[in-house]
């Protein structure tokens, strides 16, 4: 729907015949996706909370312990590689918390 507000007019004493219109304009596909975006949001925070903080937990005092041996063995440097974007995971969370995306997000 388009609003359109009028203010009043001034007096026509004033020099300066002047109506000020203001125009706001939102159409309804736009509110439907706001509120699917809401929700998308909620979902990701409850993920968030109850799965991907206590994985991130878990695995960083993996990825913490595996940090000296990356050196010395490539196959370290892979897991390290892999359990560093686990831990990271909740930063990607949080930007689809923001945007409100559809998908979810990838570690």
């Amino acid at each position: 729907f388009t609003l359109l507000l009028f203010s009043t007019h001034y007096n026509s004493t004033c020099p300066f015949h002047h109506y000020s219109t203001y125009v706001l304009h939102h159409t309804n596909t736009g509110n439907m996706a706001r509120g699917n975006h809401i929700c998308m949001s909620i979902l990701w925070i409850l993920i968030l909370i109850f799965l991907v903080w206590p994985l991130a937990a878990f695995v960083s005092f993996l990825w913490i312990l595996l940090q000296p041996f990356e050196d010395c063995c490539r196959a370290f440097r892979s897991i390290n590689h892999f359990l560093e974007r686990i831990v990271t995971w909740p930063r990607e969370f949080g930007k689809a918390i923001s945007r409100g995306n559809e998908s979810c997000p990838q570690p």
